[in-house]
């Protein structure tokens, strides 16, 4: 030994407790004279690493212990020093404490629109204590809300995940910190179920007359949603709405029937169909049209000599694809006056077509006169009563309509 030199060391733990997961630091100092001492690790059998690996007797070293051969709790550190075939050991304790999150449930669903809760607990390893700091990471526009921002080991706290994307899954994520710098995670999952519903036409044309519509919807789930769906509609009186069925799962679909049109003399009958499942609800606008076709004029009256002639222009136009043909005639003619139309039948197929009233007179009135239109019949359509004229629509008896109006004086 006298001819290799002596020396002594002695070692000890930067920080006698560290965070489980985190490296472990050792200060090693050397005295004595003589050759360059060296250091091997007795335990932990792997993970040790010195820096630098042989020092002069009197100069220092540092360990490092890898965070994987750490466990939690209480952990046993055995340093060997050699110098010229002389031996000695040196041991340092170092805790290494931590903690790990876990939620219940990790996953929910639920519908669009409703919020998603979960449980988040916190538990020691390695007899950590003290209060672990929370913190809330979730995507996109979803927020995140704890119960509390901070929980001791054994503890928990309440998450709350709102303003969930519908028909997608969110996943949030829970970190705490303790003072140590330990650190821990956990992952929750939500999913915000949702369904469409869809009429295959939003449009359903029938003939004036005819008392009913048949609509078919369409539902699909979104998001993995096979839940039920209920049906209802909302229609002014006298309509009346009827699903066959009238609750469906997602994925299924649904008949309607809209009923009591027989009388209406609407050129379109609007209606929204409702539908909802645990809240979540959907809406879908629906239009009834009646085939049929308008008649309008540029000019409802004038004013004239007597033995002149007043002349009008129709304008015929369809209404939800009508077709047909259409019998134009006037009367009664004016007093001591005939009125003529030109063409008497108005052919429609898909565009606007035209016909000329001329109004002749052929005697002085009392008093010079002007043209004046009668209010329309009882039950006339709004674009009703021209220029004394009647029009039948050569269509279907549920399609004839008649306008009348005078020549007052």
């Amino acid at each position: 030994g006298l001819l290799g030199g002596q020396f002594d060391f002695t070692a000890a733990a930067q920080a006698g407790t560290i965070a489980l997961g985190q490296p472990a630091t050792i200060r090693i100092q050397t005295t004595g004279y003589g050759s360059d001492v060296t250091f091997a690790c007795r335990a932990p059998s792997s993970g040790c690493s010195f820096s630098p690996a042989a020092v002069a007797p009197g100069e220092s070293a540092t360990l490092t212990v890898a965070a994987s051969a750490l466990s939690a709790g209480g952990n046993t550190i055995t340093i060997a020093a050699s110098q010229a075939g002389s031996s000695k050991t040196a041991a340092v304790s170092i805790t290494a404490q931590g903690f790990s999150l876990s939620a219940t449930p990790d996953a929910v669903s639920v519908m669009a629109g409703q919020t998603a809760q979960f449980q988040v607990s916190a538990a020691a390893q390695g007899g950590l204590t003290g209060a672990i700091n929370l913190t809330c990471q979730v995507p996109g526009r979803a927020t995140c809300n704890l119960s509390s921002s901070s929980i001791n080991p054994g503890r928990s706290a309440t998450v709350t995940l709102a303003s969930l994307p519908a028909g997608t899954e969110t996943v949030a994520e829970i970190s705490g910190k303790s003072a140590i710098g330990a650190t821990g995670s956990a992952k929750l999952t939500a999913t915000a179920w949702d369904f469409t519903v869809m009429a295959a036409h939003s449009t359903v044309v029938i003939t004036r007359g005819a008392d009913a519509a048949q609509f078919t919807l369409a539902t699909a789930g979104m998001a993995g949603f096979t839940g039920a769906i209920n049906l209802s509609c909302q229609a002014a009186p006298p309509l009346a709405c009827s699903f066959n069925p009238a609750a469906v799962n997602a994925g299924d679909a649904s008949t309607l029937t809209v009923s009591g049109m027989a009388t209406s003399r609407a050129s379109k009958l609007e209606l929204t169909v409702n539908a909802v499942s645990n809240g979540d609800t959907h809406t879908v606008p629906l239009t009834i049209g009646f085939s049929d076709f308008r008649m309008s004029a540029a000019d409802t009256s004038a004013t004239i000599q007597p033995g002149q002639s007043a002349t009008y222009v129709l304008t015929f136009a369809p209404h939800y694809g009508w077709t047909g043909n259409i019998s134009v005639t006037c009367a009664p003619a004016p007093p001591a006056g005939s009125c003529n139309v030109s063409p008497q039948v108005v052919s429609i197929s898909g565009d606007n077509q035209t016909a000329m009233v001329q109004l002749v007179t052929t005697a002085p009135p009392s008093k010079p006169g002007r043209l004046l239109p009668l209010p329309p019949p009882q039950g006339a359509p709004p674009w009703g009563p021209l220029l004394g004229l009647i029009v039948l629509a050569g269509a279907p008896a549920a399609s004839r309509r008649r306008w009348a109006q005078g020549l007052w004086p």
